[in-house]
């Protein structure tokens, strides 16, 4: 992974490196604005972190201009400022930026926000340019759990989850579910233009034969055949409006250690906070479920570590 720091203070820049020297990360210094735009045309980077306050072209001007850049325009930019809810920071906001780190800045305030855009990993490019559309679409549903994610805010992640996937995938009813003290999952938070039925706003884990395939795998579970299901909540609802897709996305509970790696081969032995279960109208392609997956692979660490991060608060 590669950031490219842009500021004019040189401490600063000796600070970040020891702060992410533990870190298997690659920070690139640019000490000017048009230094880090010399730098973007020769280098790969991951994610921008740049200073407000510099002489010459200033942080905001550069943002504005990368934002018209038809070539470095997705390139995620955080802001660094000593204001986060000032003027200036509004107006970053307005211009594109993904999110802001408040100077000065702790250590674990940096390594999270890396942290965050290492989950991300290379999001802004694509190899097809036949997927420009669904490449984008997949970078706006990204960016959003990223500024989610700096604002701490798990509530608006999992709304940014469930309709960034129906945006992309047309998915005509798409829910999030959250497991209780007892067990059991209660339907937090649902999108799409199909409301999902009284019966179904609270469930076990046994409650269906796809539920139950989650359940035991921790994996991603696909169905194109929704209409065959036998559970007469979900046979009545899915043959009314002709669902005959299912989608179910686990969101497991990762440690520090699984933060950057995901859930691995470990996936059986952790806890499930809750799930994601959409139906649509329309069959889904083999790339479109291994799009899905990789969605899913990558946003459940953000979201698992805001809920791990919020502790006991209510969520909802």
């Amino acid at each position: 992974m590669t950031i490219l720091y842009i500021e004019d203070d040189y401490e600063y820049h000796n600070m970040v490196d020891f702060m992410l020297e533990p870190m298997s990360v690659r920070v690139l210094h640019a000490y000017s604005v048009q230094e880090g735009i010399d730098i973007l045309k020769s280098n790969k980077v991951n994610f921008i972190l740049s200073d407000i306050n510099m002489e010459g072209m200033d942080g905001l001007s550069f943002l504005a201009a990368i934002k018209r850049d038809k070539n470095l325009n997705r390139i995620p930019v955080v802001i660094v400022t000593g204001d986060p809810s000032g003027e200036k920071a509004r107006y970053a906001n307005e211009q594109g930026a993904v999110g802001f780190l408040a100077k000065p800045f702790t250590q674990n305030e940096l390594v999270y926000l890396v942290k965050t855009f290492a989950i991300l990993g290379d999001i802004y490019s694509t190899a097809d340019s036949s997927e420009e559309i669904l490449m984008r679409k997949k970078q706006k549903l990204m960016m959003m759990l990223a500024k989610n994610s700096l604002e701490r805010n798990f509530e608006k992640a999992i709304l940014s989850f469930i309709t960034g996937l129906n945006e992309i995938f047309d998915f005509d009813a798409m829910a999030y579910y959250q497991r209780t003290d007892t067990g059991d999952y209660v339907m937090m938070k649902e999108s799409g233009t199909v409301s999902f039925p009284l019966d179904l706003r609270a469930i076990k884990s046994n409650t269906t034969s796809s539920l139950t395939k989650l359940f035991e795998s921790k994996t991603e579970i696909f169905s194109n055949d929704a209409l065959s299901s036998t559970y007469p909540p979900v046979k009545v609802w899915v043959q009314k409006y002709n669902l005959n897709t299912e989608v179910l996305l686990p969101l497991l509970n990762l440690d520090d250690k699984d933060f950057l790696l995901g859930a691995g081969d470990n996936r059986k032995s952790l806890v499930m906070d809750g799930f994601f279960w959409g139906f649509r109208n329309g069959i889904f392609s083999s790339k479109e479920s291994e799009i899905i997956k990789r969605l899913s692979v990558q946003g459940n660490p953000i979201m698992s570590h805001l809920m791990n991060t919020l502790g006991n608060k209510k969520l909802f």
